[in-house]
């Protein structure tokens, strides 16, 4: 078992032993039964944990025994706010794959049935389900919800869900009669320990929430986020810890929870650690790469005392500097805030290099040891060769947002809609496999592609036939940012992924300035069709529908040199010829879609002539118009263009 240490300690003169003994033990009392008193529950966890799982239900006054709610064996601490005494270990709430029963402790303290009640506690979270959003913590009424946690039922409860980047997750607050509200700004991370604070409003039937309130300060003036009640609870007189039930297939994220409080004031929950003074800088946030001549990521410095306690110091100067090198531009010297943090946003170093960076008080912080952070690595940016430019010239002319489009049956050459023949896919789902192919073939290289196969699963089919044909002038290239530069240089390269579950996908690389470190963060630039299309966007958005592939290093990378000239894929005119009467002109490697044949005499202005749209049937094709409108004579010449619509 691991045991807690207490948070601080009381030297009390011998005289007043006794004294001091008998209000320890009334402050160590898990339930006060006491209606007057402030502080109405109090709990350390302090019981006995067992690896085969101890219900948390049947130590001290919790109730409603279920295996899914235990005595843990971890210590949480939050820096600033005071343990429990005597301390002891925490409820562990686990995944709950019932299909039918919600899974619940219960703890009961003094009835409360007017003015306001709040309730503290450590929370740690596991990695929740994507998409998912679970209430896990509230106040109920003597009479309790029945075991039915719902809007209509609960008057005060804390509920959580997966964050927008799908990593940390974020709270929320739900009253009766409505779904719960959530602080989308404050991400929290998984397995750290966050404080939490709720509070219930008898008068307003409001349920206030604060994340990660600071212990040493009073009670902010507005709460992280909040709900109005439809209707106001009769009384406040339990608190429980939920294990969601799997009703959805959906299986919440197990939590701890530990040194936990209710009472009647800001105060009583939130009592802090005694804390020494302010001593030295440390650096709370700082990269660890960047590039040269790029902003770096922000770097964040906090004011701590020797306990590595974070300490509240206002307009503290505080200056930034470069090991082995120097700032080409940013503010570099802060002062910090109310909380004792100050954070550089701007700040620039225009060569490539391993440094480290120190940062130093001033002013009324002279006395604070100064820090000096980990190596910073800054990689130069990388560059596009000519080759490269003409290859991004050339997919951006493929308009992939405009063609290639989800849901249609299209011509896998040209991506246009609406046409016929034997170059239609058969399917109308997304189409990255046409796409890729097109782009192959209007490159001169070959990659499997219909007619030969059917559109039906390509790219599945693709990433098979890619990892066994490297004979055909692919090459597989081992890391992401080896096919990055490739791209650069004016390779085609494509990122391929085969899902055993369902289609898989693929994306052609595309040039990018990006540096190493955000490449291999993010995956390389690329262009695609799919159930979204991307002109230029990285890997890792562009296989957000195969959340493995990217997470797991699933993405295989092919590469193949292109020997020919790298155009747009514009309309080019050539073999044209004027014979009684008649222009001719043949109109060659463009891809089918809708176009303008134009002409002027004096190059100011143009007027169609005809205007006609490609058969979709081949990707070169040719169209000879007989014009009817030849200039009378001792007029201008006529010149003639051709425009994509």
């Amino acid at each position: 078992m691991t045991m807690k240490r207490n948070a601080f300690q009381i030297n009390v003169p011998r005289p007043q032993w006794a004294a001091f003994a008998a209000l320890a033990l009334v402050a160590s009392l898990w339930w006060c039964p006491s209606a007057s008193a402030a502080l109405y529950l109090q709990e350390g966890f302090n019981y006995t944990y067992s690896p085969s799982g101890n219900p948390l239900a049947g130590n001290g006054a919790w109730v409603n025994s279920t295996p899914l709610v235990t005595v843990g064996n971890t210590n949480l601490i939050y820096a600033t706010l005071a343990d429990i005494s005597p301390a002891g270990n925490d409820a562990s709430v686990a995944s709950n794959t019932s299909t039918t029963t919600d899974a619940y402790s219960a703890c009961g303290f003094t009835k409360v049935t007017s003015g306001v009640v709040y309730a503290s506690l450590l929370l740690d979270c596991s990695a929740l389900q994507y998409g998912q959003n679970y209430t896990i913590i509230g106040l109920l009424p003597a009479a309790g919800n029945g075991g039915t946690f719902s809007s209509a039922n609960d008057p005060c409860d804390i509920a959580m869900k997966t964050a927008a980047d799908g990593v940390g997750y974020y709270m929320g607050a739900r009253a009766y009669g409505q779904s719960a509200t959530f602080d989308t700004t404050t991400e929290l991370t998984n397995n750290t320990a966050s404080f939490i604070v709720i509070k219930y409003n008898f008068s307003s039937k409001t349920a206030s929430l604060f994340v990660s309130p600071d212990p040493t300060l009073g009670e902010p003036a507005t709460p992280t986020v909040s709900s109005v009640g439809s209707s106001v609870a009769g009384d406040m007189s339990q608190i429980y810890l939920r294990a969601v039930r799997n009703a959805l297939g959906v299986v919440a994220a197990p939590f701890q929870v530990d040194t936990l409080r209710v009472g009647s004031t800001w105060a009583d929950v939130t009592p802090a650690v005694q804390i020494a003074p302010a001593s030295k800088l440390v650096f709370a946030t700082v990269p660890g790469t960047g590039t040269a001549g790029l902003p770096l990521g922000m770097v964040s410095v906090q004011i701590q005392n020797d306990s590595n306690l974070n300490i509240s110091s206002n307009n503290v100067p505080i200056t930034i500097t470069v090991n082995g090198g120097s700032f080409s531009v940013g503010t570099t010297t802060v002062n910090t805030g109310a909380h004792g943090s100050a954070s550089f946003t701007d700040l620039v170093i225009g060569s490539s290099g391993n440094f480290t960076l120190t940062v130093s008080a001033s002013g009324i912080g002279a006395g604070l040891a100064p820090a000096t952070s980990g190596t910073l690595a800054i990689d130069h940016t990388n560059t596009i060769s000519p080759q490269g430019i003409a290859l991004s010239a050339f997919l951006d002319s493929l308009e992939v947002e405009t063609y290639w489009a989800d849901g249609y049956s299209v011509n896998w050459l040209t991506g246009a809609t609406n046409g016929s023949g034997f170059n239609m896919t058969s399917m109308a789902a997304s189409h990255c496999s046409s796409f890729a192919a097109a782009v192959a073939d209007l490159l001169g290289v070959y990659i499997l592609r219909q007619p030969d196969v059917s559109d039906g699963g390509l790219a599945n089919n693709q990433a098979d036939w890619l990892l066994s044909n490297t004979t055909a002038g692919w090459t597989a290239v081992p890391w992401s940012t080896n096919a990055q530069h490739l791209a650069n240089a004016g390779n085609l390269v494509v990122a391929s992924y085969k899902d055993p579950n369902q289609s898989g996908h693929i994306a052609v690389l595309r040039p990018s300035t990006r540096a190493d470190t955000d490449v291999v963060q993010y995956g390389p630039q690329e262009c695609q069709s799919g159930v979204n299309n991307y002109n230029s966007t990285n890997v890792m958005t562009g296989f957000n529908q195969h959340p493995n592939a990217f997470q797991t290093n699933g993405i295989r990378y092919y590469a193949h040199t292109l020997t020919g000239p790298i155009t747009p894929v514009n309309p080019a005119l050539s073999s044209s010829s004027f014979s009684n009467g008649v222009f001719s002109v043949n109109a060659t490697n463009i891809v089918g879609r809708g176009y303008n044949l134009q002409y002027t005499g004096d190059f100011a202005g143009w007027t169609n002539v005809v205007t006609y749209t490609n058969s979709n049937a081949n990707s070169n094709f040719w169209c000879i118009t007989t014009l009817t409108n030849v200039p009378a004579a001792g007029q201008d010449r006529r010149f003639y263009r051709l425009r994509a619509q």
